[in-house]
């Protein structure tokens, strides 16, 4: 079973093969982990800049051509997008073991937040 991730950033789907996905997920760890975002979280405060920085390097991963303030003024600006976004790197990053993928009809498709 396929483990890539989409990821949807103003109205583009972008994909990150499951074989280039631990690059990704260092390149997200340079900006935020799962111990900070849990912390974070408990505290009911992620950054919002290391937020934006962490998604921003998982669409880059995934091609797209995105800019950091792109990512950071809709963090800003909408605070469900921030906890989807948030969501969404604390659902990556954490063991696979802890995920609860279900199959059907998207099985083998793990689907992140969206602008």
């Amino acid at each position: 079973m396929s483990q890539d991730v989409t990821l949807t950033w103003d109205g583009c789907e972008y994909i990150i093969p499951e074989t280039s996905l631990f690059r990704a997920l260092e390149k997200v760890e340079n900006h935020l982990t799962l111990h900070e975002i849990v912390t974070h979280s408990a505290r009911g405060s992620v950054p919002m800049a290391k937020l934006s920085g962490a998604y921003c390097e998982l669409l880059r991963h995934a091609g797209a051509r995105v800019k950091e303030m792109d990512v950071y003024r809709v963090v800003q600006s909408d605070p469900v997008k921030s906890s989807e976004l948030t969501q969404c790197l604390l659902m990556m990053l954490s063991p696979p073991e802890d995920l609860d993928i279900t199959g059907g009809e998207d099985e083998g498709k793990t689907t992140a937040a969206s602008k």
